[in-house]
């Protein structure tokens, strides 16, 4: 299981839950998924920092962010650089 956050417009300032889903089964046996949440936060940066702690992370923003020409390379590109592929 993973925590996530969503964003919960409801006019409150509390706009962002983190929380997780969880597949429950109904009466007859169909499944569906609910989602539990665990707190509320102002910000989307509040939320993924709480996301990131309980996920296992140190629960601090990203201080070294992915240099942009990376994330737009292909897996095949990466695996070459990296004499894999």
């Amino acid at each position: 299981m993973g925590y996530i956050y969503i964003n919960h417009n409801d006019g409150s300032d509390r706009g962002y839950e983190v929380g997780y889903h969880l597949t429950k089964y109904s009466h007859d046996g169909k499944p569906y998924n609910q989602f539990y949440c665990e707190t509320r936060w102002a910000t989307p940066e509040e939320a993924a920092a709480r996301v990131n702690y309980l996920n296992g992370g140190t629960g601090d923003p990203p201080t070294t962010p992915v240099p942009r020409e990376q994330v737009s390379e292909s897996k095949e590109t990466i695996l070459a650089k990296q004499g894999q592929g």
